[in-house]
């Protein structure tokens, strides 16, 4: 008999929550801005966590004081030098990884038939399946949204949405779908959605400053396999904090 199907939608980010990429992406933005603007900004004035790739893109254009005619236009130049250069600072990056205990988590959960994993990041498509790949992490995820997708946050994450429910043919409710990620701002993005959010401490930011932001439920990291479970299949609690 066939299992039936998913009901509960696991929307998962991915620097910081589930990779480690020692550098490799800032490297990366700042050698393809300075090849394709000539100025050297490294990553301009911001922070970039959990900012998507559009966002961060914008934020050197700012900080260079250049202003496009055409800003989607200019990212997409951007990008042709971007990727070959992402792909070797991650082939370079000796400390590039998985986070503890995300394999396991993933095997766990994608032979689970109560869940559906998506992506939901604000790398663009090609770099952030890319960051996963190398760790042969990519296949548990069909679907998802990307920075490719959309400049905003809330939209990446509801592209990733609805394509995981044509994707599994299921509607996935707001109070069984969960934003995962390590930054405020992708617990602000999952709470503009409606959906349930659970912040993972495991990038630079504190379970402190995940409480700041007020999710759904805080984790120290993906280690603890039972305590995620006991989250995510517990919808209607709230405030769980390890």
């Amino acid at each position: 008999m066939d299992n039936p199907s998913p009901q509960i939608l696991l929307i998962f980010d991915i620097d910081g929550t589930l990779t480690y990429s020692d550098g490799a992406t800032g490297r990366a933005f700042g050698a393809a801005f300075t090849q394709l603007t000539g100025v050297n900004v490294g990553q301009g004035a911001k922070r970039p966590f959990g900012m998507t790739d559009p966002q961060i893109f914008r934020d050197l254009l700012h900080h260079a004081d250049i202003q496009p005619d055409n800003f989607q236009e200019m990212f997409l130049e951007f990008q042709k030098y971007f990727i070959p250069l992402m792909r070797l600072e991650l082939a370079n990056a000796k400390g590039a990884r998985l986070l503890p205990g995300v394999r396991k988590l993933l095997d766990t959960l994608s032979n689970d038939y109560r869940f559906a994993l998506a992506l939901g990041t604000g790398n663009m498509e090609v770099s952030g399946r890319e960051k996963l790949r190398i760790h042969n992490a990519d296949h548990y995820f069909p679907v998802g949204g990307f920075g490719s997708d959309a400049e905003d946050r809330s939209d990446v994450l509801h592209i990733a949405w609805q394509r995981a429910r044509e994707h599994w043919n299921t509607q996935f409710a707001p109070s069984n779908t969960w934003v995962i990620g390590d930054t405020p701002k992708d617990i602000a993005a999952g709470k503009s959605l409606g959906t349930m959010t659970l912040g993972i401490a495991s990038g630079v930011y504190s379970i402190d400053d995940l409480l700041a932001a007020k999710p759904n439920a805080v984790l120290s990291s993906l280690e603890n396999h039972d305590q995620f479970l006991h989250v995510v299949l517990q919808a209607n609690q709230r405030d769980l904090i390890d």
